[in-house]
């Protein structure tokens, strides 16, 4: 994605927890559900909100589908930095 600076990474990383928590919570209204059931609801509203956040990129551009490409790798290479301390842990 960016390169942000301290300020927008601290304001990047706030906000995504924000809207985890936020998520979360709406999870549990749902009702008592089974670990993978709960995931897999989140996944689906986290896949909602990033569709809808490169949706613009996406028309905008005269490649879509290089595009949604490129922006979708970039989007899990930062998941997999922001999990590869939890990866390392693994016993």
């Amino acid at each position: 994605m960016l390169s942000p600076g301290k300020e927008e990474f601290k304001f990047v990383g706030e906000v995504g927890v924000e809207a985890w928590k936020h998520i979360g919570t709406r999870i549990k209204q749902l009702g008592p559900m089974r670990p993978t059931e709960r995931i897999i609801a989140e996944l689906g509203a986290v896949a909602v909100c990033l569709a809808n956040t490169l949706r613009p990129a996406i028309e905008a551009s005269n490649s879509r589908s290089t595009t949604a490409d490129q922006l979708l790798k970039r989007v899990m290479q930062e998941a997999r930095a922001l999990l590869e301390s939890v990866i390392r842990e693994q016993k």
